[in-house]
């Protein structure tokens, strides 16, 4: 199997006789790229990022920059303000060429893990991940925060 591009229902039809999991496919994948670990470390990051806290709100630490944020502060924003937007990861521009209904899997995956995590780290009654949709441009995005309109701050 050297088809670098085959999917998982390729990899599935190739493998009739065998029960062929998305993690086999994961394998079969990794061993014909040359990946380096800090993707995989990268992927998993996505998937279950670590969180700052920071004026009492919830931000990805990844995301997070302290220069920016101060000045969104010095601007008069508040921090429930500035939350959605420091989140703010567009899942169609992260992986190039997506689909948008692969997209939105993707995304409905990520709030999923991450709306967990929250609850877990900060109780129930903390912010949580939302997905946030341009049709006219077909993007598809993933926030922690509460707009307050469609991609507007409060």
């Amino acid at each position: 199997m050297q088809n670098h591009r085959w999917t998982y229902e390729d990899y599935v039809k190739a493998n009739p006789d065998k029960k062929f999991s998305r993690f086999d496919y994961l394998h079969a994948i990794s061993t014909q790229l040359d990946f380096q670990h800090e993707l995989y470390l990268t992927f998993a990051e996505l998937f279950h990022p670590k969180f700052l806290v920071i004026d009492n709100e919830i931000f990805v630490e990844e995301l997070f920059s302290q220069e920016e944020y101060d000045k969104y502060r010095e601007q008069g924003r508040t921090t429930a303000s500035i939350q959605p937007w420091m989140n703010l990861i567009e899942i169609t521009a992260l992986f190039n060429f997506i689909e948008p209904d692969a997209a939105r899997k993707i995304a409905d995956l990520i709030c999923e893990s991450w709306n967990c995590k929250i609850k877990t780290e900060f109780g129930f009654d903390a912010a949580s991940a939302q997905i946030k949709i341009e049709d006219d441009f077909d993007e598809i995005y993933v926030t922690i925060g509460k707009f307050k309109n469609d991609l507007t701050y409060e």
